[in-house]
């Protein structure tokens, strides 16, 4: 898994939908079919966004749930 410490500027994190320098870490979709082709994307979220929006399944490992935090939870 790829962290980093500076989040990119040009991306949003898919949970909390900003671009704040925090940590983060690249998530990867699942594999998608384009054309017969399988390709991988990956997606920059907050570390600490993932880590609060997600849980371990033992029978399919760390699932994540994508939500968008209210303003006023902030």
């Amino acid at each position: 898994m790829h962290t980093f410490d500076n989040f990119p500027q040009d991306r949003r994190c898919p949970i909390c939908g900003t671009a704040d320098d925090r940590p983060g870490v690249l998530v990867v979709d699942a594999d998608e079919a384009v054309g017969g082709i399988v390709r991988h994307a990956a997606h920059p979220v907050h570390l600490d966004c993932l880590v609060e929006n997600a849980w371990f399944s033992p029978r399919r490992g760390i699932i994540v749930v994508i939500t968008k935090k209210q303003r006023d939870q902030e």
